[in-house]
Order: C-alpha cells, then sequence, then structure tokens
C-alpha cells in the first residue's frame, strides 16, 4: 500500500492496483470523469496486473512495472510526472503515462511533494519535478 497527500494505492497480490480518495488533477489514475473524492477503491485498469511497486506524492501517483518500466499520473506543473504532456500546467493526467526517458532499468520509485525519484539497476538515481529546497539532490533546476 501507498499513502499520499490525498489518495491511497493499494497493489494486489495479483499485480493489478486500485486507487482512492481526491481524483481532481487524475491521481488515481482513472478518467477524472470518476467521482472525487471517491471512497471506493476503482482498479487502475490500463495498468493491467503487470506492477511491481507503487508510490504516491502530493498529487501524482507512480507505478513501477514488473519489466522495469515507470508510469506516473495526476499533475504535473512541474515536471514530476517526468513526461512532457501537460508539462508546467495545473491540467490533470488521469490516465497513467509511461515515463519513456527511463527506459527499462527502473529498480525502485519513490514520490515527495512535487517530485519523483526512480532508482535505476545500475545504482544510479534520476530525479524530477520541484527543486525548492534543493530536494532533487541536484543544485539547479533543469
Amino acid at each position: 500500500i501507498a499513502a499520499s497527500w490525498d489518495h491511497s494505492i493499494f497493489l494486489m497480490k495479483d499485480g493489478s492496483v486500485y486507487t482512492a480518495g481526491d481524483n481532481f488533477y487524475g491521481e488515481l489514475g482513472v478518467s477524472t470523469d470518476s467521482p472525487s473524492p471517491n471512497p471506493t477503491p476503482m482498479q487502475v485498469k490500463s495498468l493491467g496486473t503487470d506492477v511491481a511497486a507503487i508510490t504516491g506524492g502530493d498529487f501524482h501517483s507512480i507505478f513501477l512495472m514488473k519489466n522495469g518500466t515507470v508510469y506516473t499520473a495526476g499533475k504535473n506543473t512541474y515536471g514530476q510526472l517526468a513526461v512532457d504532456t501537460n508539462l508546467n500546467t495545473s491540467n490533470s493526467n488521469p490516465i497513467p503515462l509511461q515515463v519513456k526517458s527511463l527506459g527499462t532499468e527502473v529498480a525502485a520509485i519513490a514520490g515527495g511533494r512535487s517530485f519523483s525519484m526512480f532508482l535505476m539497476k545500475n545504482g544510479s538515481v534520476y530525479t524530477a519535478g520541484y527543486n525548492g529546497n534543493g530536494q532533487l539532490g541536484v543544485s539547479t533546476n533543469s
């Protein structure tokens, strides 16, 4: 299980994912037509049953697949989804998008307040999102 600012994420034994809570920015990974807040867990059907790990940020979710790829959903105002879709906007991203730039070599994921972290199988770390306090581990915002 994973808890975030306004939503919860549940990884089931069969590799499927369910989410519950607020979905204003699409952080549940399901259509924003879904009631929000939603106290009843809903399956993130687009991910199938190949999810290995889950985590959440303040208004986003991160999903690590068994094959080492990563999908993200939710708010992307600071680039925390690590994709270009709706970058620098408050528009929702309700359907999980693959972070193609990471390839298939991700070993672990972590989410924070408007940022995301990706541990690669070779031990390197990639970060994305808000860096106002240096939380990305780099001194610049690029």
